[in-house]
């Protein structure tokens, strides 16, 4: 197993000081600029009081020192503790004092309004910002006046036990669990997001300039670090509207984007893709939601140039990234989720049915994974850590067809899925089917509670500016295409897909509630 700070290490040996790592907006961050600025902020965080095994949170909208900071707090042998700015003051404050953080590193703008809520829980951890605040809290923009050897702040690379991140995920359950993330996990994180940025980029990883589309105060800076560790320049903004982007894209002289699917269609409803150059842009890159044919399909009209899509897949319980995807979007579609093991990685899956038996080719079944990046359970929770975490493996509830010793087809997350009939129904090979169809824009499927089938199959469809695809088009390429079981019940025209905050993956409950209003209207008007 190898640490996170032993991958930084390796990480400014075999990268001249000369090489661009980070690019915000127009400032850069050199290899070399990278390396005294990490030392930078080590002072300042020793000035401030952190020390080993700290827990030291941070939130901040997009900046260059994001990523800087993560890496110091690392060398420093703290933990990490971040939360995305678009939460309510009131819930980081919250969220921060829950999670035991004695620091917190904000932003002057954001610094207000924390301060008051921090006052409001009750809490008592020191709030610092990375940049000159107005009410005289410390910020790390002024001058250091004590000496520090930073050398002597910097713990061993061999220590691969210290816990380096906090982070939250839903589950299976839906309901949030704190998981501790360590240096060794995240180390071997990096080697999955290595391979990730290699499907693509192969050797040429270092004349990536990949353009980023993710907010980085999240765990999502694991992924774009290792990124950065394979050799490409990330590229990011505070700025994420489509005008400002696209122009970074041009005169950054993009080569790949970065971002959650919802995003890629933010791109494609602003009109803003045709007035761009983007000569130079051949890869496309996705995470944290699924990715549909329909919208491969559009941005490979609208990109002129663009030649690969690369997904990266995982959940929190595995430090984020476990399996990865590539294909040519010039060809065939087909392949657009199947996922695979990158060797580097060091992970083993298996998928297995309800009784835990391994399932054979062509089966379907719950992934299983064991490996050095899955965290050993959840924080404080026993009752779930001794369910979801057995002999080294974690039950991911994601449902899959096995392909072969490394590779599956995803079906989506077993929450999701519709009991139809005595049937399971995948929601995502539905709405990949329906996505298919010429002038789809998108689609979500749910089931919805019905007293004689126990689900019925709920596909909620947004059409194409302009497109005029009848409901007889639909139902008869879904015949040609799925199962009868799989076949919609019911298809509602609506004019967006209702979006999760955050990464804007699909809001399935309030697709379900839509679902049960339109229900209980229809039997509504046959009972009068």
């Amino acid at each position: 197993m190898i640490s996170f700070n032993a991958q930084y290490n390796l990480y400014c040996k075999r990268n001249d000081d000369t090489h661009v790592a980070i690019r915000f907006n127009e400032a850069e961050l050199t290899v070399g600029g990278l390396k005294k600025h990490v030392r930078h902020l080590i002072r300042n965080l020793v000035d401030l009081g952190v020390k080993k095994g700290m827990r030291v949170g941070y939130t901040m909208v997009n900046n260059i020192d994001i990523i800087p900071l993560f890496i110091a707090i690392s060398q420093i042998g703290a933990c990490a503790v971040p939360l995305t700015s678009i939460l309510p003051n009131y819930t980081k404050a919250t969220l921060f004092k829950e999670r035991g953080v004695q620091f917190v590193i904000t932003t002057g703008k954001e610094l207000e309004g924390i301060v008051e809520c921090m006052k409001r829980v009750e809490a008592n951890y020191t709030i610092a910002t990375i940049d000159e605040n107005d009410i005289g809290t410390y910020s790390f923009s002024l001058p250091l006046y004590k000496k520090i050897n930073v050398d002597d702040y910097i713990v061993d690379e061999n220590e691969i036990d210290l816990t380096l991140m906090v982070g939250s995920s839903s589950g299976t359950t839906g309901v949030a669990k704190m998981v501790y993330m360590l240096q060794g996990n995240i180390g071997e994180e990096i080697n999955a997001v290595r391979a990730l940025s290699e499907v693509t980029e192969g050797k040429n990883s270092k004349d990536a300039r990949n353009l980023v589309a993710f907010p980085i105060s999240t765990s999502v800076v694991l992924v774009m670090i290792g990124l950065m560790f394979a050799g490409e320049t990330l590229m990011y903004s505070e700025d994420l509207s489509p005008a400002h982007f696209l122009d970074l894209a041009d005169k950054l002289k993009a080569t790949k984007i970065t971002a959650p699917p919802a995003y890629f269609e933010l791109l494609l409803q602003s009109g803003q893709i045709p007035k761009h150059d983007l000569q130079l842009l051949e890869t496309v890159s996705m995470g944290m939601d699924f990715c549909s044919v329909g919208l491969i399909k559009r941005l490979r009209e609208n990109m002129k140039a663009l030649k690969y899509f690369s997904n990266g897949y995982g959940l929190v319980e595995t430090c984020n990234v476990y399996m990865v995807n590539a294909i040519d979007v010039r060809e065939n579609l087909d392949k657009l989720h199947y996922l695979y093991l990158p060797k580097e990685a060091n992970n083993v899956i298996e998928v297995r049915n309800d009784e835990g038996q391994v399932v054979g080719i062509g089966e379907v079944g719950e992934i299983y994974i064991k490996g050095n990046n899955v965290v050993q359970g959840y924080a404080n929770n026993v009752e779930e850590s001794e369910i979801y975490f057995q002999d080294g493996w974690f039950k991911t509830g994601d449902i899959a067809r096995r392909e072969d010793e490394r590779g599956i087809t995803l079906f989506g997350r077993r929450k999701n899925f519709i009991k139809r009939g005595g049937k399971s129904v995948s929601p995502i090979m539905v709405e990949n089917c329906i996505n298919k169809i010429k002038g789809i824009a998108g689609c979500g499927v749910v089931g919805i509670p019905h007293p004689l089938y126990g689900e019925m199959i709920w596909a909620f469809i947004v059409r194409d500016q302009g497109e005029k695809v009848s409901l007889r088009e639909i139902k008869k390429h879904c015949k040609e295409i799925l199962p009868y079981y799989m076949l919609p019940d019911q298809v509602e025209f609506i004019e967006e897909i209702p979006k999760n905050k955050g990464v804007g993956k699909v809001d399935y409950i309030a697709l379900r509630e839509i679902g049960k209003n339109k229900l209980e209207e229809l039997l509504g008007g046959v009972q009068e």
